[in-house]
């Protein structure tokens, strides 16, 4: 199917989209309440403020979009202390169908900024 790999599907509560691939993503089944994790990589890590303002613009961005393909959104700060880093929780209920595209654009969205897809 990908390249020799079979990924298997994927029920997910919890997506993080520091780490999360196309072809997870691709085989995902989205369940409700979903937990995304938009990550904040500079924070913490840089003094400069345009990385900061673009991670802060970019994670607004796709958090407004995803709940609008949900009834009802929860966003939350969570800092992680093995890694340093810095991330928002958003919590989604009531998922409506085409938010696969709107986690695609995201991943997109964190491609263009120098990670993996």
């Amino acid at each position: 199917m990908f390249d020799d790999e079979r990924i298997e599907p994927l029920l997910n509560r919890e997506l993080d989209l520091a780490s999360l691939t196309r072809e997870e993503l691709r085989c995902a089944t989205i369940s409700d309440p979903l937990i995304v994790y938009l990550p904040l990589p500079s924070i913490g890590y840089t003094n400069m403020h345009i990385d900061i303002c673009s991670d802060l613009i970019d994670a607004s961005w796709v958090a407004e979009t995803l709940a609008g393909y949900a009834e009802t959104a929860e966003a939350e700060n969570e800092y992680l202390r093995e890694t340093h880093t810095k991330r928002i929780k958003l919590t989604l209920h009531g998922i409506k169908s085409g938010i696969l595209d709107v986690l695609a654009d995201g991943i997109s969205g964190r491609a263009s900024h120098g990670a993996t897809p």
